[in-house]
C-alpha cells in the first residue's frame, strides 16, 4: 500500500481526499495520518516517511509552501 499523509488545515478537505482515495483505488492507500498544521506535517512526514504527501497551500501560520522547501 502506498503511505499517505495528508496535510491541511481544514477537516472537511481532509476527509473529502481521504474518502475519495477509498472510493476510487480502495486498498492502494493507507492513510497514516492527517495533520491540521505544516508543524504536525513535518512530524508526521519524518515519523511516517509517506510515498505521497497531499499538502494545501493556503494554511494559516506557515503555508504549503513553506513545508516544501522545508521537507526537500
Amino acid at each position: 500500500m502506498i503511505k499517505v499523509v495528508i496535510i491541511d488545515d481544514e477537516i472537511s478537505a481532509q476527509s473529502l481526499l481521504e474518502k475519495t482515495l477509498q472510493k476510487f483505488f480502495p486498498n492502494r492507500f493507507n492513510i497514516v495520518q492527517k495533520c491540521p498544521s505544516v508543524d504536525s506535517g513535518i512530524t508526521a512526514i519524518k515519523t511516517y516517511e509517506p510515498d505521497l504527501v497531499f499538502l494545501d497551500i493556503q494554511m494559516p501560520e506557515k503555508n504549503g509552501f513553506e513545508l516544501f522547501n522545508i521537507s526537500k
